[in-house]
């Protein structure tokens, strides 16, 4: 059996076949479920989000990327 994550979703199975606003309506109900799930956990979960961020490093990995990823440039390296 597949994963879930790979399985089809039957609430979404016909998205090519319906208009674009339905077919953004169907992927907004979806991206619901994942907050609500979220938001399940959390209430059910021992691990607060505060405990396991004050584990990692000082420096968020979203901060290592865009520091990593943006590229700097001067003045002087524009030419004109």
């Amino acid at each position: 059996m597949l994963p879930i994550t790979e399985q089809e979703n039957p609430n979404t199975a016909a998205i090519d076949k319906v208009s674009t606003p339905n077919a953004l309506r169907l992927i907004n109900n979806e991206d619901k479920l994942v907050a609500l799930a979220i938001e399940k956990s959390e209430s059910s979960s021992s691990s607060s989000p505060e405990s396991i961020s004050s584990e990692s490093s000082p420096t968020s990995s979203a901060e290592s990327v865009s520091s990593e990823s943006s590229p700097t440039s001067s003045p002087e390296s524009v030419s004109s």
